[in-house]
């Protein structure tokens, strides 16, 4: 016996107030109770509206429905690995960096990778190290949402190569991952 199907209602996504709660995207639902905690990942380059942006993506949370509409907080962003492992070429060395800091407001965990000649083994810890001291200092005291919005734009790039540098030139530095962390 076929049953009935219940109607369901859709719903507008809109970004957090960091971008403006601009219309992100549309979905589905028997009731709005049931779009609380889903994710959506979405190009920031429909946020930016520049095209080099294509291959980084937010993540966004739904928290919260008023009537027709569904408000997000930013919950993470990255970069695809496919994307991450071409910057990876022969000679080169390529360090993977993971650091779990403390923002004013939550735990995060910043994964980057930094590209460099081939170096020696000291050298290599001596870049990781200053690479960690230097997210560390950097995301002590910004929310969640600051450290995002400034890796980003790219504000976050320019005092790691300051203090890299010094130990072996930089060839590509980027930040590939930034997610919350469970306390």
């Amino acid at each position: 016996m076929p049953t009935k199907k219940e109607k369901k209602d859709w719903y507008v996504i809109l970004a957090p107030q960091l971008f403006n709660k601009v219309e992100v995207g549309e979905t589905v639902a028997k009731t709005p109770k049931h779009l609380i905690n889903r994710t959506i990942e979405v190009p920031l380059s429909d946020l930016t509206n520049n095209i080099n942006d294509i291959y980084s993506y937010l993540v966004f949370r739904i928290t919260e429905v008023d009537g027709n509409k569904a408000f997000t907080c930013l919950e993470g962003f990255y970069i695809p690995m496919p994307f991450v492992k071409s910057l990876a070429r022969k000679r080169r060395e390529v360090i993977r960096i993971v650091k779990d800091c403390n923002a004013k407001d939550t735990k995060l965990r910043m994964k980057l990778i930094v590209i460099t000649p081939k170096l020696s083994g000291t050298q290599e810890t001596s870049v990781r190290k200053e690479v960690e001291k230097v997210i560390e200092e950097f995301t002590k005291n910004k929310s969640f949402e600051e450290v995002v919005d400034k890796t980003i734009k790219k504000e976050i790039y320019k005092p790691i190569i300051e203090k890299v540098k010094k130990i072996a030139p930089v060839q590509k530095l980027e930040v590939f991952k930034i997610e919350k962390r469970k306390s």
